[in-house]
């Protein structure tokens, strides 16, 4: 039986920006609205994949330090995750989360 799935996730933050990409180009927004739908699907069919792109502020996330104002790396972490759904049963779905450090 054919099924459409609904992909959802979350956004960046002042520390890191994210951006989604699909076979249709940049999807950020749909993403983020959880509006992202594929074609109908059926068993057999190619998978559908979705790139993240996350990106370091520098400006964020550097500062200086010390006597000297030595320029250091700030220490953050940004997680998101990203989800699916089914059109067809809304209670089958999966969720990946991604965790971000800087060193």
């Amino acid at each position: 039986m054919p099924d459409e799935l609904i992909l959802s996730g979350s956004g960046g933050s002042p520390s890191f920006g994210v951006s989604y990409f699909g076979d249709r180009g940049n999807v950020t927004a749909q993403i983020l609205a959880g509006t992202l739908r594929t074609a109908a699907l059926v068993e057999g069919d190619d998978p559908v994949s979705v790139t993240v792109s996350i990106v370091p502020n520098r400006k964020k996330l550097t500062g200086k330090r010390g006597k000297r104002n030595k320029i250091v790396t700030l220490k953050r972490i940004h997680g998101l995750s990203i989800r699916v759904r089914s059109d067809f049963d809304p209670t089958l779905g999966d969720e990946v989360r991604i965790l971000v450090r800087t060193l």
